[in-house]
């Protein structure tokens, strides 16, 4: 990852005092940043133990200076009062995480009025006051930010269809950043949304699957460190982007994820928003997708006993060749993947002699295999994938993700 520090800039997080803003303010923190918690707990009680006071008294143990602000952000007046505290005690304003959320999975209608509401003034308008009343301060600053935690925006129903008033609040906050991040280019603002590629272990994942769903979750620090990556990038250059927690870190040059699980050796469950957004994203980053997913299948393969054994000998190696289709109506795309110790890589197109297998898939089950833990020997069975030749070298390779997801 890079080098850069937030030491001594000032983030006003709201909603910070517990979950993926508290791991955000805590990331900071150690590298010497000014932090404000402008969330509403101030006191524990019998779902929450974690308050703004707890929180910071953590925060300053860590190595930051910590504002904990009682701040309700459907009330622009508490807006107002906690920037004003934040401006009195660090005089200024770098860095904006808009990270307050309200959630409620229902149906239209099995969604209270008041719900909706709810969800509507803390995610679309307290992101959009917040983002308001910082912005006169975040202009003044030589690098700033502002980060939503909102998701990719993809107008896919499936996306909508279980929880439209959900879906349409935290739209909203990524469509502040879209908005904003074009509005405030010029004057070198940075906006950007981020999301995770799996449920994160929060109180609304137990609140939501309990036990069980925290068990197939990551962490809140692997947000964290995305959003460290985020934040510490010119933010003249870093703007308007739908980011995914992971891929920010590959980016970084992350590639063992491991530390991040909250429950090791568990299969790990895809979060909202994720899926088609994600393989939108690789190509949005001027890569070649299937490159990319054959990458990091061929990074995990790199730990297995197959690969183990061709890094025995220097001499021996093992090609397969991939034959993607996007869907039914357009032509595979051919890429080759060469096995040789010291020189294993993917390129696109087909290989220079006899491959020793040939994998023929669509591109909705290579993403799968990699990141929605699609068991290949199952879907070679059920005839989702064909494999023509050597069958154990295209399982390992392709089982490979299921062993190293974590």
């Amino acid at each position: 990852m890079n080098n850069y520090s937030l030491k001594d800039k000032v983030l006003f997080i709201t909603g910070g005092s517990r979950g993926i803003g508290k791991a955000i303010a805590l990331r900071a923190a150690a590298d010497g940043a000014n932090i404000v918690i402008a969330a509403k707990t101030t006191a524990k009680n019998a779902n929450q133990d974690e308050t703004i006071y707890s929180t910071a008294e953590q925060i300053v143990k860590v190595g930051g200076q910590c504002l904990p602000v009682f701040c309700d952000i459907r009330n622009e007046k508490n807006i107002e009062a906690a920037i004003k505290a934040a401006v009195d005690r660090f005089e200024t304003i770098d860095i904006l995480i808009n990270n307050a959320s309200a959630i409620h999975l229902r149906g239209t209608l099995d969604t209270e009025i008041k719900r909706f509401d709810l969800m509507h003034n803390v995610n679309v308008r307290g992101t959009w006051i917040t983002s308001k009343l910082c912005l006169p301060h975040l202009l003044k600053s030589t690098n700033p930010h502002i980060l939503n935690i909102s998701p990719p925006l993809l107008m896919d129903p499936i996306w909508f269809e279980k929880h439209t008033a959900y879906t349409i609040s935290k739209y909203g906050m990524s469509m502040c950043a879209l908005g904003m991040a074009r509005e405030f280019s010029k004057q070198g603002v940075a906006v950007n949304a981020l999301w995770p590629l799996t449920s994160i272990a929060t109180a609304a994942t137990k609140m939501l699957g309990g036990e069980e769903l925290l068990k197939k979750s990551r962490k809140p620090e692997i947000m964290a460190d995305a959003a460290h990556a985020i934040l510490t990038r010119s933010s003249k250059q870093c703007t308007g982007n739908f980011f995914i927690d992971e891929y920010v870190l590959r980016e970084e040059g992350v590639s063992n994820f491991s530390k991040y699980a909250y429950s090791p050796g568990h299969r790990l469950t895809m979060d909202f928003f994720v899926k088609q957004q994600s393989q939108g994203k690789l190509q949005n980053n001027g890569q070649d997708k299937v490159i990319v997913l054959l990458q990091i299948i061929l990074q995990n393969f790199e730990k297995s006993n197959i690969s183990k054994t061709i890094n025995s000998n220097p001499s021996s190696t093992a090609t397969l060749q991939c034959n993607v289709k996007e869907d039914c109506y357009r032509p595979e795309q051919t890429y080759t993947v060469e096995l040789k110790s010291g020189d294993a890589h993917v390129v696109k197109g087909k290989p220079l002699s006899k491959p020793d297998c040939v994998v023929s898939l669509y591109m909705d089950d290579l993403y799968t295999i990699v990141y929605g833990n699609l068991d290949p020997h199952k879907a070679v069975s059920n005839n989702r994938i064909t494999v023509i030749g050597d069958s154990k070298l295209a399982m390992t390779l392709l089982g490979s993700p299921l062993n190293a997801r974590l």
